[in-house]
């Protein structure tokens, strides 16, 4: 039976008892394919437009003024309410292109929030390229 669900993509299956306005039956949990969410190049599309909004200019020109620094580090928080970008760079997917940053920022980091101890990040450097880690909270 679990092969049989397994193969029509379900990923977990329960059952219900009846109430007076619902019968018995299942409940079906299907298994969240690649389709829904595509690969690393939509987190980068998401970030140029989040990078051409007045929240992220402002933030760039901060960078810009901190004359001083000898790198410039932007951050993206990728939340669940992201669907597309945050669950593709959750579940491993990598960029295949480079992002469009604003002026005066070096760095990129994409992290996709999650509740768990540990998180997956990518981030592209000055080298020209996507690298990833995992960050582990410590309880």
């Amino acid at each position: 039976m679990e092969m049989m669900l397994r193969s029509l993509h379900i990923e977990f299956c329960s059952s219900t008892r009846p109430t007076p306005d619902h019968p018995p039956g299942f409940f079906l949990v299907p298994k969240i394919l690649t389709a829904m969410f595509g690969d690393g190049d939509n987190a980068v599309q998401f970030v140029g437009g989040f990078t051409a909004g007045a929240l992220c200019s402002s933030k760039a020109a901060k960078l810009r003024r901190a004359e001083a620094a000898s790198e410039r580090h932007l951050v993206i928080i990728l939340t669940p309410e992201q669907l597309g970008p945050h669950t593709a760079i959750h579940t491993g997917e990598m960029p295949t292109q480079p992002p469009d940053l604003p002026q005066g920022v070096d760095w990129l980091w994409l992290i996709a929030a999650e509740w768990s101890a540990a998180t997956r990040v990518i981030y592209w450097s000055p080298a020209g390229q996507w690298s990833e880690t995992v960050v582990t909270l410590n309880t």
